[in-house]
């Protein structure tokens, strides 16, 4: 790939959902309603709040600014607590290492996180 010109390789580009939800999971940012008490964030949770479930309604969702992408909205309120809860970029970063790819992380920046947040009061 040096031969072509390429220098880094994205890697945290596949999403089971999509990335905001990936972004709110590496976070940490669960609602409390969904029953999360720390530790990785699993599969039950993440798809709870992107889908819901039997109990549970899923978290909103809107569109990417003026597109036709649709993203989970992340929610904000004094309940959240941030806590680093999903290793998944990491985790693809060192896999890629390991095999010998230099790769740079796909992350959602702070401003456009900060952007597409609901504030929730209660």
């Amino acid at each position: 790939m040096a031969e072509a010109g390429i220098k880094y390789i994205p890697s945290n580009t596949f999403s089971y959902y999509d990335q905001v939800l990936d972004n709110t999971s590496m976070l940490g940012a669960a609602p409390p309603r969904y029953g999360w008490n720390g530790g990785e964030i699993g599969f039950d949770v993440y798809f709870s709040m992107a889908r819901g479930n039997a109990s549970m309604p899923a978290m909103e969702m809107t569109k990417w600014f003026d597109t036709n992408y649709h993203y989970i909205v992340p929610e904000l309120g004094p309940d959240v607590k941030f806590f680093y809860a999903s290793h998944k970029a990491v985790d693809e970063f060192k896999e890629a290492k390991a095999l010998k790819v230099d790769t740079a992380p796909v992350l959602i920046g702070p401003v456009p996180c900060v952007l597409l947040v609901a504030i929730k009061t209660n």
